[in-house]
Parts: C-alpha cells; structure tokens; sequence
C-alpha cells in the first residue's frame, strides 16, 4: 500500500509524523513511523508493513507464541463468556490456546485460528482445533459462531477492514464479537509515547480509540453493543520502566539498541509504591474512558434488523 497520505480508515487529514519507535523487544536497525488521524484518532504504522515483513517481527522468543507451564491454570474452571446460543466459539489469534482449552473443558464447541506453526502445533497436542493461518484463509465459510474473540490481536492485524468482515459473515444470528485492544486514547499513552509499553512497535500496527474502531465498525458491518475502557497499572508499570531503562530518544545504531534493550531486561526494579501512587489514577482516568485497554461487544448490523 506504500506511504499513506490521509487516514486508513476515514481518509482524513493525518498527522504525518505523530511518533517514531524501534522495537523495544527485539533490536533491530529500523524505526518505525506512526501516523495519527485527526478525525477519527486512528494512530498507525506509516508506511504500513509489506505481508512479507510481518513474521520476521515475531521472533521465535516472542512470549504469546511460547508454551508457559501453568499457562491458563489459575483461571480453570471460570467461563469468561456468557454462554450463547450453542456455545460456538473461535478465537482469532489463539496463540498456544489456553483460552480455547479452558472453554473446552467447560463444554464449549472451539476453534481457533493462529498464525504462529509453533503455536499451532502445541495447541494441536492439546486436543485444539486450530488453523494454522489467518481468518481470511480458514476453512469456515460453513459455520457460524456465537462467539468470535480476539484477545489483543486487532492492533496487529495489517488488514483490519478485511478481517473484520470476515468476521461479520461467520457470526450466528445472535452471534457476537468481544475484543479487547490497548486504548490510543489513555492517559498513559498520552504521557510515555515512544515509550508506551503498549505501542510494541512493529508488532501493533494500529492502534484504536473509541471513535477509530466506531469507524472500523461503520465499514465493516458491524455496531458496537458495548464499549468501555479498562484499568492497567501494569502497562503503566511496564512503560514507566522502559522509559526509565531506554527512555523516550531512539538510539542509532543496532548495538547501542541491543545494549539499552539488554540492560533494561536487567534493570530489576520494585515498583510496588508507584504501582500504589498510579492504582487510582488507572481507576478513574478508565472511568473517563481513558484507560489502558477497550472492551468492546460488536454484533452484525443485520442483527438489528
């Protein structure tokens, strides 16, 4: 798609050079640019990623794609959806499945979509089935889900529009998509930038406010039942350490990156009393929608019908 000079989803006026980042995770020599509408608050990588860029920003170590022992334990036995219609359930972006296979257990029917093969595979061991690809090529167009999550996902997807109405047409009459993404509209993005343990450049392409994804909705067939924003003290935690370990200027030159990034992964800090200084802030910056992450409820438009 190459650079863009308006907005993705609204096409209106951007500002071209909202914010530069580097990966934080993994050094690498490239900065990325971010771009931010100025209707609709759509902040994203300009120029966007080439499809043949994005598996080298998800490196083997990448935690998500990993097994964890003990991985999806502590919640055993707690249904995180209501149930719904026949329990049918996809979680696009499933990762090694834990959500999946705690749903499972609990009587759901699951399917999951994930492009990572080492992810695939462990979920695979596990009883899961799972595509090894994205929404846009699974084998689905014959059924119909009551429930179709993603779990942090939407902020990496380098086709949102598609994906969305791919989506849409696999709901079941009463069918929802819940999703959970980081708020470009919270405080604490508004104070660390670069720095913004949720920005995770490159892997987050797009990052999304109430009134971005209202318009990703309005262009794929879908209204928002429900939106909010939610509280992370850990994000804020997250990014105070990396601003205080790598700081808010971009180092030149791939050594001095994989330096910082090193140091800062050894940098051990409590944060435990700017944790109990921030705690409130979360609360209420969430209550006045500006917290870390949205929680949204979409239904298909045909379902007002």
């Amino acid at each position: 798609m190459g650079k863009l000079n308006q907005c993705y989803l609204c096409a209106g006026p951007i500002i071209e050079k909202f914010l530069t980042a580097y990966d934080r995770q993994f050094a690498g020599p490239d900065d990325y640019v971010y771009s931010k509408c100025r209707s609709c608050g759509l902040v994203f990588m300009n120029p966007l990623p080439k499809p043949e860029q994005i598996s080298a920003f998800y490196p083997r170590e990448y935690s998500p794609h990993q097994e964890k022992p003990g991985r999806g334990k502590r919640k055993s036995g707690r249904n995180l959806f209501k149930s719904q219609g026949s329990n049918r359930l996809l979680e696009v972006g499933c990762g090694t499945g834990s959500l999946l296979k705690r749903h499972q257990e609990l009587g759901w029917n699951v399917r999951g979509v994930e492009i990572n093969s080492n992810a695939c595979g462990i979920c695979r061991s596990n009883g899961l089935e799972v595509h090894c690809g994205t929404l846009l090529d699974a084998p689905f167009d014959n059924e119909r889900f009551d429930v179709i999550f993603f779990n942090h996902v939407i902020e990496h997807l380098l086709d949102p529009v598609a994906v969305f109405k791919k989506a849409a047409d696999l709901l079941a009459a009463s069918g929802k998509i819940i999703l959970l993404t980081p708020n470009n509209a919270s405080l604490s993005f508004g104070k660390y930038g670069s720095a913004w343990y949720h920005l995770d450049a490159p892997r987050h392409i797009f990052l999304y406010g109430p009134e971005s994804l209202r318009e990703l909705c309005a262009k794929t067939g879908l209204s928002i039942l429900d939106i909010r924003t939610l509280p992370s003290s850990r994000i804020w935690t997250q990014s105070e350490h990396l601003n205080r370990f790598q700081g808010a200027v971009i180092p030149q030159g791939l050594e001095e990156r994989k330096k910082i990034i090193e140091t800062a992964g050894n940098g051990k800090k409590s944060y435990r009393i700017f944790r109990a200084i921030i705690s409130p802030v979360c609360f209420f910056s969430a209550k006045l929608g500006r917290g870390e992450n949205l929680r949204a409820e979409l239904i298909a438009d045909t379902a007002r019908k």
